[in-house]
């Protein structure tokens, strides 16, 4: 599981939905990227993706014949495109993807929150924005993922839901569900998500785990 961008793994909605899917039956590895919380270190793209690699290949090793799959919230959501499009150009692709409010890009992001209008705006400010616009570039990798979940909440505060639906559009082998609320960090209080992460990971036979 990789977090967004604010906070640790130990936030409460995090910890919540951690829980949850251990009662599903996964082994979850919940971590925090070099510079949050506990772990040291510089944080940035390279480093989270490789964190979130390390993390895979660890609990790999600890479950050889087990199914794998990425969930990613938020910023974790362009950790996890990532880490999955490399992991597929070296022939060693994970089963399933959940995507938990994504966005295209940072840059697209950042320029088109609905809690940045005024800002947005500013050419200075889309000018520094833009010296960002190779990071966490989801739209170019997501065509290539496979069994993907795209979960957003129409009242999402922080990324519009343009993204979610494109992004959508981008993968073919993406289902989305989409709901009127569920901010943008609650989508997991509502029970038709949860339905919809559960009918996900049962759709492989075996069920994934």
């Amino acid at each position: 599981y990789c977090h967004g961008s604010s906070g640790s793994r130990g936030n409460q909605y995090r910890v919540d939905l951690v829980n949850y899917l251990a009662s599903l039956g996964c082994a979850v590895y919940s971590f925090d990227y070099r510079g949050y919380a506990d772990s040291p270190g510089e944080s940035s793209q390279v480093n989270s993706i490789q964190d979130a690699r390390q993390v895979l290949a660890f609990a790999r090793a600890v479950h050889p014949d087990k199914r794998v799959v990425l969930y990613g919230h938020s910023m974790g959501t362009g950790v996890v495109c990532q880490t999955a499009y490399q992991l597929i150009q070296e022939d060693a692709a994970v089963d399933a993807v959940i995507l938990e409010a994504p966005f295209l890009s940072i840059p697209d992001c950042v320029l088109k929150s609905p809690t940045l209008r005024f800002v947005n705006s500013l050419p200075i400010y889309k000018d520094f924005v833009w010296q960002f616009s190779d990071l966490f570039v989801t739209k170019d990798v997501i065509g290539d993922l496979k069994n993907v979940l795209i979960l957003f909440a129409e009242d999402d505060e922080v990324i519009a839901p343009h993204h979610a639906t494109e992004l959508h559009t981008l993968c073919p082998a993406s289902t989305l569900h989409l709901i009127s609320e569920g901010g943008h960090n609650f989508l997991i209080q509502q029970g038709s998500v949860k339905k919809a992460i559960e009918e996900h990971l049962k759709r492989n036979d075996p069920p994934l785990q």
